[in-house]
């Protein structure tokens, strides 16, 4: 059986413009790099603020090594379950 590969918490922040306003945004999410990290970003923010890639611009990814620095309460219990499982990289 094949070993899942482990996640880890990645922080997202920027910025997005929907034709009148800048709006700045800061996401947590579990993804297993970056790169998917911002991909996932893109398509969320894209969908439900109906803005294209070219309008969203990405400041920041970086991975999140400190459990108390997640502020959004789904993610905490998401990062709970894949604890149990054994599928997240070690947070402190």
């Amino acid at each position: 059986m094949a070993k899942e590969p482990q996640v880890s918490v990645y922080q997202v922040v920027g910025k997005f413009s929907d034709g009148f306003y800048i709006h700045q945004f800061k996401k947590f999410l579990i993804a297993k790099n970056e790169a998917r990290a911002v991909e996932r970003i893109l398509s969320e923010i894209g969908s439900k603020h109906h803005v294209k890639r070219s309008d969203i611009t990405i400041g920041s990814v970086s991975k999140i090594t400190n459990y108390d620095e997640i502020d959004d309460p789904l993610i905490k219990k998401m990062i709970q379950n894949e604890r149990r499982k054994g599928r997240v990289s070690a947070l402190e």
